[in-house]
C-alpha cells in the first residue's frame, strides 16, 4: 500500500509539472505577441511623429520628410532569449547622422556672416518608447 501511494504521488507531481510547463509556454507566446504589437505601435508612433512635426529648416512645412529616408528607415524588432523578451523600435538597420540631429535638435551657425540655425527636436524615438510602454501596460505587462 505504501508503494502504491508513492507511485501515485509521482504521477500526480509529473502531471502537475507538465501542466505548469504547458501554461508557461502558452503565457510566453502570449507575451511575445503583445511585445510584437507594442514594437509595431512604437514604430507607428515614430512614423507619425516624423510626419507631423513641423520642419525647422523650411517654415510652413508640416513634417520632417524631405527624402523620406529617415521615415522609411524606421523598423521594429522583438527578440527572445530564455524568458527575456526585448523589443525595439527606431532606426535599427539604417542610421544616418542627420537622423539624430532631427531627433534631438541642434543649434549651429552664428558668426559675423551666417545666421544661427536651430533645429528643434522632434522626439520620434521618445514617442516610440512611450507608445510601446502604453501597449504593454494596457495588456497587463510592465517594463523591467
Amino acid at each position: 500500500m505504501i508503494r502504491g501511494g508513492l507511485v501515485g504521488h509521482k504521477q500526480v507531481t509529473d502531471g502537475l509539472l507538465g501542466a505548469i510547463r504547458g501554461y508557461e509556454a502558452h503565457m510566453l507566446k502570449d507575451i511575445q505577441d503583445v511585445a510584437l504589437t507594442a514594437a509595431i505601435d512604437g514604430e507607428k508612433a515614430a512614423h507619425d511623429t516624423i510626419d507631423h512635426t513641423p520642419s525647422s529648416l523650411r517654415p510652413g512645412k508640416p513634417h520632417r520628410n524631405w527624402t523620406y529616408k529617415m521615415n522609411q528607415s524606421l523598423d521594429a524588432d522583438v527578440k527572445r532569449r530564455g524568458n527575456t523578451i526585448t523589443l525595439r523600435a527606431g532606426w535599427l538597420n539604417v542610421k544616418e547622422g542627420y537622423f539624430l540631429l532631427q531627433e534631438y535638435g541642434t543649434q549651429k551657425g552664428g558668426g559675423p556672416y551666417a545666421s544661427e540655425l536651430t533645429i528643434t527636436p522632434m522626439h520620434a524615438l521618445q514617442a516610440a518608447h512611450l507608445a510601446m510602454l502604453r501597449t504593454l501596460r494596457l495588456n497587463g505587462l510592465k517594463q523591467t
